[in-house]
């Protein structure tokens, strides 16, 4: 099983990742180097994932998915919070405010 997670998902695996670092050392404000990013994440799961069996699978994806959705809920708390600490150090302008 883990040979064939190998053979399968490996090449695809180790060629994305490596897409993804050289264009983003020699392009790194293209905008596509997220993109990248994220399927170089995903398909990174999906090949450790194959490394557990059926009901260890299920918790890795389990864990995985309940992982994005907190830095999904975070992101936005943390820029709030960035943006409430800007306004204490900075000044209440219109433009600080937008």
């Amino acid at each position: 099983m883990i040979m064939e997670n190998l053979q399968t998902i490996g090449p695809f695996f180790a060629g994305i990742w490596i897409l993804t670092i050289l264009l983003s050392v020699l392009r790194p404000q293209r905008f596509l180097n997220s993109f990248l990013l994220m399927a170089a994440l995903m398909v990174t799961v999906l090949f450790f994932s194959g490394f557990f069996g059926d009901e260890g699978r299920i918790w890795f994806l389990l864990i995985s998915f309940l992982l994005v959705m907190l830095g999904l809920f975070l992101v936005p708390l943390l820029l709030i919070l960035n943006g409430v600490q800007m306004l204490r150090r900075e000044s209440f302008s219109p433009a600080h405010v937008l």
